[in-house]
């Protein structure tokens, strides 16, 4: 794919690093010659320096052919200029990173009316990321691939959760949905567990199912922290003020401490059922004064990674319940995954994710998802089924595959079904399954008995 990218602040450079690996042909265009300088150095792309927005800079970088036009520079306007001569020069698709608050409540007219493809809005996103941390518990993990809606939940059984002492084979039943129990991790001990298999506390499991299923699955083992009362955040920044609006839209209490009085008072107008508070959040006295020991949620979002890092560790040590730590820098997050934190938030990181799935959208695979993202003892592979192959018309039921095999998915006419045992196979099915077994299981005959 041909792909032009104005702006190389954090947000364009990460995207430039994961599209070029995966071999798209990018032009990069921003007006600082010294990114532009190094983006040439370290990158196989061309570049040019100018601005976006400006016609002729988009004849060089030949956008009229190109596929799809990514702008992100800090400004919306640039965007969104940068976006419509961009459409008007031919190019088939393009994104604008739009982050004023202001506009968000009019990205609809405007993706309608400038014939925009995807409005990103970066500080929206992030806040939605945080809110997921903060309404499931630590022990969940989610990853989620849009166009086949589809998720996959990482689980680890603590003593009061609702999954333990029951059978895997008579979860869906229980909790009304249908979703697949996996994998397996007792003691760094990684199985494919049988239906009789009993869940106990501490076990680590992964769940995958349809969106919807998996949504119904949440609900019924009512894994939502519906007991957080208060959240403090630390810092002005537009992610803040959003979570803030939603985290008071829900009834829970948000106080937010920044020293600039001016940014207080823009937080006020914009986050009015939030409690703002002038002082320095970053001073241990101060936190303590405010209430930090008795506050369910703790997030620190100032502009310093480092200030951000310190602040977390010395919260996490009074044992808050949860600790978020926004961090920009990727290489800082790494050194610290052996520190007492866990809950990081990287803005670049998810919104260039967001980005890619966009790009990658009719390139989605299925089995490469699974693979990236179950554990490296278990390999999925897949098996197409023909006229030949005398399980067409049966049911799962009917056949008794493996027991290190399971049949997690059948992939029908370009959609995802999760199987119950009363699934029949059809001509055409693509079997997706798992194995711990070595061996290359590559015929049906394969995989069952």
């Amino acid at each position: 794919m041909n792909i032009v990218i104005i702006g190389n602040g954090n947000i364009g450079k990460a995207l430039t690093k994961k599209l070029s690996e995966k071999d798209h042909n990018i032009v990069v265009i921003d007006n600082d010659y010294n990114k532009i300088q190094k983006i040439i150095n370290n990158y196989d792309v061309r570049a040019i320096f100018g601005n976006g927005a400006v016609y002729e800079n988009q004849i060089r970088a030949d956008v009229g052919k190109s596929d799809l036009l990514i702008s992100v520079t800090s400004s919306d306007e640039v965007n969104l200029v940068s976006s419509i001569i961009a459409k008007s020069l031919g190019c088939c698709n393009t994104i604008a990173r739009v982050s004023n608050i202001d506009y968000s409540y009019q990205s609809k007219f405007m993706r309608e009316h400038f014939n925009l493809n995807l409005i990103i809005n970066p500080e929206k996103l992030v806040a939605e990321e945080i809110m997921k941390i903060i309404r499931y518990p630590s022990w969940l993990k989610i990853q989620h691939l849009k166009k086949l809606e589809v998720s996959l939940l990482n689980i680890e059984l603590e003593y009061n959760n609702k999954l333990i002492n029951y059978h895997i084979g008579e979860i869906n039943k229980i909790f009304k949905t249908n979703v697949k129990i996996c994998i397996l991790d007792k003691n760094n001990d990684i199985i494919i567990p049988p239906l009789d298999y009993m869940l106990k506390e501490n076990d680590k499991i992964i769940v995958i199912g349809l969106d919807k299923d998996i949504k119904n699955f949440l609900h019924n083992i009512r894994v939502l922290e519906n007991d957080i009362k208060s959240v403090m955040i630390v810092g002005h920044r537009k992610e803040g003020i959003y979570l803030a609006n939603l985290l008071t839209n829900l009834g829970i209490k948000v106080k937010i401490l920044e020293k600039d009085i001016n940014k207080c008072k823009e937080i006020t107008y914009l986050a009015p059922k939030a409690r703002v508070i002038n002082e320095d959040g970053t001073s241990q006295e101060i936190l303590l004064e405010e209430g930090i020991n008795n506050t369910d949620v703790f997030i620190s979002m100032t502009d310093l990674d480092e200030k951000n890092i310190i602040t977390s560790m010395y919260v996490s040590n009074l044992n808050v319940p949860k600790v978020i730590t926004l961090v920009n820098n990727i290489s800082i997050k790494n050194l610290l995954n052996f520190s007492n934190l866990n809950n990081f938030i990287s803005p670049k990181d998810i919104i260039s994710k967001e980005i890619v799935e966009y790009v990658e959208k009719d390139n989605v695979n299925f089995k490469e998802f699974l693979s990236n993202s179950l554990h490296n003892k278990i390999k999925v592979s897949e098996i197409n089924i023909s006229k030949k192959d005398n399980i067409v018309g049966r049911t799962l039921k009917k056949l008794y595959n493996k027991p290190e095999v399971l049949i997690l998915a059948i992939i029908r006419n370009d959609s995802i079904i999760i199987p119950t045992e009363d699934e029949y196979i059809k001509i055409n099915d693509k079997i997706v399954f798992l194995t711990t077994n070595n061996r290359n299981l590559r015929k049906i005959d394969s995989l069952f008995f």
